[in-house]
């Protein structure tokens, strides 16, 4: 278990990965949701395997900002809902509704 922003409790449990980040389940108030977390080390392994280093870094965090910008303004029943965002020194994190059946 890891402690973030004195909030929220991320569990062990692995729910998904995706190209550069993993779903983890977590807790906030006794609620479960889920949390993306981006570690940086990956995202700076992608940017120094490219070839075009500084496009590569700021399409990445373009397209993190992007991610970020468009969860808060999106407000659907079939779109998952975004809480909260945070950031350590090692670590990005998207906090989510946590979808229990998919």
């Amino acid at each position: 278990m890891k402690q973030v922003d004195g909030k929220y409790i991320i569990k062990r449990l692995e729910l998904g990965k995706g190209s550069f980040s993993t779903t983890y389940l977590a807790l906030k108030d006794d609620e479960l949701i889920a949390c993306k977390m981006i570690a940086k080390k990956d995202l700076v392994d992608k940017i120094n395997a490219s070839h075009n280093k500084q496009p590569t870094k700021e399409y990445l965090l373009g397209s993190l900002k992007n991610e970020v910008n468009t969860w808060k303004t999106l407000k659907h029943p079939n779109i998952v809902s975004f809480y909260d965002y945070s950031e350590t020194t090692s670590n990005i994190y998207f906090f989510l509704e946590l979808c229990e059946d998919g």
